[in-house]
């Protein structure tokens, strides 16, 4: 049976054959069409906002890249569970979703935690150069906020690949390049002075596409992902799941 949401398909391609040509296909053309927007948001970021602006926009934006363990490992977790599953609806799964969550929810907040402590600190310049522009710091601050938000939220996109669907997964990534494009092109429109933020609003880009997944698989899943939302903050009466014994191999690489 055919699940379209947003006019994508949403049944796993039957073959071997299928899945490559689903998955390389929507990788060319997601490629293609961010390379496009990037161009885009380069030059517009170097014209109206100089190359400062832009040299603390790439900084920033790939501090995301050196906490590649920042999931723990639950991506692994949950793509094993639902893969292995007689069906995405079954209690085990839920299971793992609780504990992921939890767990994610506790890796967000130690983040912010000390994201907040070195900013406080006025560590940034120490961490990151003494190049940064006035508010870097807190430029920094808030990249670490929205990629903390994040977090939790990717659990969408490791179940679209647990199910297969790691073409949707691949297709929802193309959010992100416009996203972006479109917010420096509001910054400009509105000539506000945020030169310094620019990678703040590309964290958000990715928080859009990780929010999108979270709802496509969601559904593709339902009610699953609801119920254990709800079960999260009931660490008294709700278990989760045993997730590291899978988690952990990842992590450690």
């Amino acid at each position: 049976m055919s699940v379209r949401v947003f006019g994508l398909d949403l049944s796993s391609p039957r073959t071997t054959v299928e899945i490559v040509v689903a998955n390389a296909s929507s990788k060319a053309l997601v490629m293609m069409f961010a390379a496009g927007c990037s161009i885009m948001s380069t030059r517009l970021i170097i014209e109206h906002f100089g190359v400062a602006a832009y040299a603390q926009y790439g900084l920033l934006a790939t501090m995301a890249t050196l906490v590649p363990f920042a999931d723990l490992g639950m991506g692994a977790a949950i793509m094993n569970a639902v893969a292995e599953a007689n069906s995405p609806q079954s209690r085990r799964v839920r299971r793992v979703l609780i504990s992921s969550f939890r767990i994610l929810l506790c890796s967000a907040g130690f983040f912010i935690g000390v994201a907040v402590i070195i900013t406080a600190r006025g560590w940034w310049p120490n961490l990151l150069g003494s190049s940064l522009l006035p508010g870097g710091g807190f430029a920094a601050l808030a990249c670490v906020v929205v990629f903390a938000i994040a977090l939790p939220m990717g659990v969408g996109q490791r179940l679209l690949n647990g199910l297969g669907l790691n073409h949707i997964q691949i297709r929802i990534q193309v959010l992100a390049a416009p996203c972006f494009l479109i917010s420096v092109v509001l910054l400009i429109a509105l000539r506000a002075p945020l030169g310094g933020y620019l990678a703040v609003f590309s964290y958000i880009s990715m928080l859009v596409v990780a929010a999108v997944s979270l709802w496509v698989a969601a559904r593709r899943v339902r009610p699953q992902v609801r119920l254990a939302l709800r079960a999260v903050p009931k660490v008294a009466t709700v278990r989760g799941a045993k997730t590291m014994n899978v988690a952990w191999p990842m992590l450690a690489q």
